[in-house]
């Protein structure tokens, strides 16, 4: 399933630059997908997207390829299973955040 999410959203922003929704096949359900080429939003869950990246009603796991922080990677985000860290282009800093309530 997630080779056909990645697929469709690439589709959908590599065709004529406009909103173009994709569904994904979750059972029972469908779950929209949509990318924006003239916006740049991806929608997953929601066919409105209202920031770049908008997942509705779920939650966004993220994982870490063990690289380095690089001028490039500056501003990404990433868990080495028990930290959040972000990268400030010279290097991973631990993200404190406080305990949800």
């Amino acid at each position: 399933m997630l080779r056909f999410l990645i697929a469709a959203i690439c589709f959908a922003i590599c065709a004529s630059g406009s909103a173009h929704p994709a569904f994904a096949d979750d059972g029972p359900t469908n779950i929209p997908v949509l990318a924006d080429g003239k916006t740049g939003r991806v929608g997953i869950g929601t066919t409105v997207p209202q920031a770049k990246l908008d997942v509705y009603q779920g939650e966004i796991k993220i994982g870490s390829t063990g690289g380095p922080c690089t001028s490039e990677l500056a501003g990404a985000l990433r868990s080495d299973h028990t930290h959040l860290q972000f990268c400030d282009g010279a290097g991973w800093r631990n993200v404190s955040l406080d305990k949800a309530q």
